[in-house]
């Protein structure tokens, strides 16, 4: 029996620029939560396109883990000149174009994504820890450095304060 499509409240934030430095945990899934990224070369496109997009639209991907079957990111705002539901619809876009041009078919994502506003410090450590370790907790490597899609502006500082403790 398939469970009843779930409706959700239009996001407030379409009608809204994102501030200059808010923070964003993101949690993308793929349709259908389809294994897309269980193959390396197939992880590595949704790595570049993160890279080069980030740079492009004026917001930084401060932390990435791209699993087999979602893509989980933190997100900040650097200019303020499109909205969060702007930049992940572009960035998804982009993403499944560069997954078709690799032999992805159908469709790749599901229409919504979930987002976590992050107000504190202590709330940004806890949402990077969760989103580093997530390949740990899944089970797919013993450490979270292990893992050869995640990446962002932070990642090499996120594993130098690991190796001192």
């Amino acid at each position: 029996m398939a469970l009843p499509k779930r409706r959700h409240l239009t996001r407030l934030r379409e009608l809204f620029r994102l501030s200059v430095g808010e923070v964003y945990l993101l949690t993308i899934n793929c349709a259908d939560r389809r294994p897309v990224f269980a193959e390396p070369d197939k992880a590595r496109v949704a790595v570049e396109t993160f890279d080069d997009y980030a740079a492009r639209y004026g917001y930084g991907v401060l932390l990435y883990t791209v699993m087999p079957d979602h893509v989980h990111a933190v997100v900040a705002a650097h200019d303020g000149s499109s909205s969060l539901c702007e930049l992940v619809s572009r960035w998804k876009t982009w993403c499944a174009r560069e997954l078709r041009a690799v032999g992805v078919e159908g469709k790749v994502w599901q229409d919504e994504f979930f987002d976590h506003r992050i107000r504190s410090e202590a709330s940004l450590g806890e949402k990077c820890e969760y989103v580093a370790n997530n390949p740990v907790r899944a089970g797919l490597v013993e450490r979270a450095e292990d893992w050869p899609h995640t990446g962002g502006e932070w990642w090499e500082e996120y594993l130098t304060r690991r190796r001192e403790g």
